[in-house]
């Protein structure tokens, strides 16, 4: 077959066996990434929150540590992995060799409990079982976030590496669904045992992680790249300053940059959001239907959302998305702000969460197809990387600031204004969110004329 430009990328040449193969690996090794990503996102803050965990402990094991590891992992791996050349491509050596500690680590965290009791036993008692608990929970988390961190990394690179440009479009509003797929399986199938089986969640996510993503790296093929340039930095760290320092070099990347710190600082309050829900009285199997219906109307709008991304370009989708999610919080003030009548609470967070999850997987469907769009294609890890150095700074910020303010107000006024933060803040950070997203776009638009 002579190529052909829909079936290319760099050195790889595609049919339309190899083409669908490369999809459905690329997209099942998603499934099984986004399914593990809910299970941590969604149950891990009310599995602390039945253990007695502060709001502030939180915060910090959900939003700021992990974000300090992204701060000092994220820049490294992806110059690394930009550079790097082997039988194995660039990409795939630092998915395929974390897989088994993702795995690992998430079994610490189903197993903490038993592993608590051990460390009880041997202390001989000295500390109580509640202290070895969060001792356990704090040291799996972190070294589960370390793992991760170099998967979810370097796993969005390797799009732009393997799948042909002219099929990009259509291949990230497959992802999309994928990705929604997978939340909304969770929430339907999975949430509503949250709060009796946690633990096992935990374990057979790792599992499916585990063989999933596993077979996924090993069934996807690299090209061949050209040598990198040389540097003169040799140290990793100097390298990786030297990079970063190009990257910030212009307005418009420090605009940018600064527009994704913001949204990241606002997603810091979704680690509050599904205990919020929790406390105005729905039941884990009303979370869970809302959740996953939610989800099921964001995935039948992925498709079309590619389409309107490759039509009007990714800026003009990002800003609609962005105005539909702040709309979403102001959706779930009335659950806080005036007494509603008995049993429309369940209609009230249906319509916000609906609202909500459409707003940002319309965000979501145009965030990636931006980068792409802004980013040079030959350094696509090292401007990612930089991205990702601001925005572990701003989850840091942000994690500290919402599990503040809501152990603050929850000593003040109780648990059920502090959990009304969790909207009211994202719905500040988004303000400022969009401010320098519309600023982004102008600076853009003046450096193409």
């Amino acid at each position: 077959m002579s190529p052909d430009s829909g079936f290319t990328r760099g050195t790889l040449v595609y049919n339309k066996k190899t083409l669908l193969s490369l999809f459905f690996w690329v997209l099942w090794g998603d499934f099984c990434l986004q399914f593990m990503g809910v299970v941590v996102a969604s149950v891990l803050p009310l599995l602390m929150t039945q253990w007695k965990a502060p709001a502030i402990f939180i915060g910090l094991f959900v939003t700021t540590i992990p974000a300090l590891l992204n701060f000092l992992i994220t820049p490294l791996v992806s110059v690394w992995s930009d550079r790097h050349r082997g039988k194995w491509g660039r990409r795939i050596p630092f998915l395929l060799i974390p897989t088994p500690f993702v795995v690992l680590f998430l079994l610490g965290i189903a197993g903490t409990e038993h592993v608590a009791h051990l460390i009880q036993r041997l202390a001989g008692e000295a500390w109580t079982f509640d202290a070895c608990r969060m001792l356990v929970l704090g040291v799996m988390i972190v070294a589960f976030q370390i793992a991760n961190m170099i998967v979810s990394s370097i796993y969005y690179y390797l799009f732009n590496d393997v799948v042909p440009e002219p099929r990009m479009g259509r291949f990230l509003g497959l992802f999309r669904i994928v990705s929604i797929a997978a939340a909304a399986c969770f929430h339907f199938f999975v949430f509503s045992h949250a709060d009796k089986h946690a633990p096992a969640i935990f374990a057979w996510s790792a599992l499916l992680y585990g063989a999933g993503f596993g077979l996924m790296c090993l069934n996807v093929r690299e090209g061949e790249y050209p040598e990198p340039e040389s540097l003169d930095a040799r140290h990793p760290a100097h390298m990786a300053f030297v990079l970063l320092k190009e990257c910030f070099s212009t307005r418009f990347f420090r605009t940018y940059a600064l527009f994704n710190g913001a949204f990241t600082f606002a997603m810091a309050w979704n680690a509050f959001m599904q205990v919020m829900q929790v406390n105005v009285g729905l039941s884990y199997a009303d979370i869970g239907i809302l959740m996953g219906v939610a989800s099921g109307v964001s995935a039948l709008a992925s498709y079309p959302v590619g389409a309107l991304v490759d039509r009007f370009r990714p800026f003009a989708i990002a800003i609609a998305g962005m105005i539909l999610l702040a709309a979403g919080q102001f959706l779930y003030l009335p659950l806080f702000a005036v007494r509603l009548p008995a049993g429309s609470a369940f209609w009230v967070m249906g319509v916000a969460v609906l609202v909500t999850t459409l707003g940002l997987g319309v965000f979501q469907g145009a965030a990636m197809p931006l980068h792409m769009y802004v980013f040079p294609k030959d350094r696509y890890g090292q401007f990612c990387g930089a991205l990702g150095m601001l925005n572990a700074l701003s989850s840091m910020l942000g994690g500290l600031v919402a599990g503040g303010l809501t152990s603050a107000v929850q000593g003040l006024w109780g648990e059920r204004c502090a959990w009304a933060f969790a909207p009211i803040g994202m719905l500040a950070s988004l303000a400022v969110c969009l401010t320098l997203l519309l600023r982004s776009q102008r600076l853009w638009q003046a450096r193409r004329e």
